[in-house]
This record gives structure tokens, sequence and C-alpha cells, in this order.
């Protein structure tokens, strides 16, 4: 199978690029320490949301047993759709990314 070059766009306006021969078609993001990640790439949109359900989940115990840290505090979570790029596009992203 060839490999597809995706790329999603966060919030902040950061595109996240990825190689895969999986038939991926969303990300699960979030805002945690005021810095967007990705949490994970997945098949579906509904994956993805339930993806995030259950990193609140476990952010929110970490949080009750006491680990204090501002990296478990989710401020925000989006399921944001991905698209594929051409090679050319992926490497002109991945050089800005190493910049």
């Amino acid at each position: 199978m060839a490999k597809k070059y995706l790329a999603a766009t966060l919030p902040n306006g950061e595109v996240v690029t990825r190689t895969t021969d999986n038939n991926y078609t969303h990300i699960s993001a979030l805002l945690s320490n005021n810095t967007w990640g990705v949490y994970g790439f997945h098949t579906s949109a509904e994956l993805a949301a339930k993806n995030l359900k259950t990193v609140i989940s476990r952010a929110n115990k970490w949080i009750a047993n006491g680990y204090d840290n501002a990296d478990y505090v989710i401020q925000e979570t989006q399921v944001i759709a991905v698209y594929e790029i051409d090679h050319a596009t992926f490497k002109s992203l991945q050089n800005s990314q190493v910049a």
C-alpha cells in the first residue's frame, strides 16, 4: 500500500503531519498548559471524540489523586479533520518544523 501524507491544522494555526498506510480521518487534539497538542490519529470523528473522553477522565483521576501538575489540566479539546497532502508539501512542512 502506498504511503499517505496527512496534515491537520490545530486551532493555533500549527500544522501537524504524519505519514501512514492507515485511513485516518481525524485527530484528537487538546489544549493543556496553554499548548495545543495531538493526542492521536483516528479512523473516524466518533473514535476521536471517544478518545478525548478517556483522556479527560484519566486527567481528572490524576488530579483527584494529588497530581497537582498544570500538564494534567485540560483546558479545551477538539476533534479536527485531517487532509491529504502531497510529498513535496509534507517535506516542506517537516523542514519548517525543524527550523
